[in-house]
């Protein structure tokens, strides 16, 4: 028995909404949202106008899809390190989003920056 399906009480025979198995969920399902959530932060990356606020979170929709991602491995091989690394993972986003908030949150009340080809300003 996985790990995952003696936390879960996990049987053979349930299935969601009478569809599919929780293995479909796992195998299939979540590894093509993590899909789409990371090309859809990669196009976000092409825009030319985006503010300080839209490209922090983009990152984060990045890190987070690549975590989502992690997690489908660390299912589908059952192996108690790929926790560790997801928990940690999404430590490091939470932290990393939080100071990069209140960096833009200083730049804006200081400088008035708010858009990102603004920022060649700051170094000259």
């Amino acid at each position: 028995m996985r790990l995952w399906e003696s936390i879960l009480w996990y049987n053979s025979d349930l299935t969601i909404l009478g569809v599919f198995s929780l293995d479909y969920l796992i195998y299939f399902f979540l590894p093509l949202v993590s899909l789409l959530l990371f090309f859809v932060s990669v196009c976000g990356l092409l825009f030319k106008q985006l503010s300080l606020i839209q490209l922090v979170l983009i990152f984060e929709i990045l890190v987070l899809s690549l975590n989502l991602f992690i997690l489908c491995l660390t299912l589908y091989f059952d192996n108690i390190e790929g926790y560790l690394l997801f928990l940690i993972l999404l430590t490091l986003a939470a932290a990393e989003s939080s100071i990069g908030i209140s960096l833009i949150i200083l730049l804006y009340r200081y400088r008035d920056i708010t858009i990102v080809n603004s920022l060649n300003y700051l170094l000259k």
